[in-house]
């Protein structure tokens, strides 16, 4: 397996118009102006994942967004009927302002794309990896990540199935496109 690095994507897109997920919306969205203006309007943080030698392997993006759960969610989490794991606490009060919060600050996975050639071949773990320990560096005490996995029953493809082996846990029905998810990150 190849040594991946990551680099922040600052605004030089040219490396991405080569990157070919094999997936046909999302590498049309990789191509467009609309992934460019998205990143810059939503002030996205950027990444391009590349092998040693200098290779394109991957691409994410991450956010910083809300995550509304309700009484319901929060019950079933801490009883562990869910696939994300519980949260820990280190204290009563923690638990009872979790318990009392309608809505976290989380990171989202805004973009995710890794190279067709590539897939299959462990580098989506390792990216995961990295974006699951930069999101704790970048939000510390947030205890959950989000993303909304792309969906596309129409061609039978789902992201979602790649989520679930990290623990990301389905919120709601499918939208036309994508199935919001979330799964608990540990603060500490």
């Amino acid at each position: 397996m190849r040594k991946l690095s990551f680099y922040p994507l600052q605004e030089n897109f040219n490396e991405i118009q080569n990157l070919i997920c094999g997936i046909k919306v999302m590498d049309e969205f990789l191509h467009s102006n609309e992934l460019r203006d998205s990143l810059i309007d939503n002030h996205c943080d950027a990444y391009l994942v590349k092998d040693d030698n200098n290779i394109v392997i991957g691409f994410f993006a991450l956010d910083i967004t809300t995550l509304e759960l309700d009484d319901d969610y929060k019950v079933d989490l801490m009883q562990g009927w869910l696939d994300a794991a519980k949260p820990e606490f280190q204290t009563e009060e923690e638990l009872k302002a979790f318990l009392e919060c309608k809505s976290f600050e989380v990171v989202d996975i805004a973009y995710l794309a890794v190279e067709e050639r590539f897939q299959r071949l462990g580098y989506g773990k390792i990216i995961m990896s990295f974006i699951f320990e930069l999101a704790r560096k970048k939000k510390p005490n947030s205890i959950f990540m989000t993303v909304d996995a792309l969906h596309l029953p129409k061609i039978n493809y789902s992201a979602a199935p790649f989520y679930e082996r990290f623990g990301f846990q389905r919120m709601q029905p499918p939208t036309i496109d994508t199935i919001r998810m979330f799964c608990t990150i540990y603060p500490h």
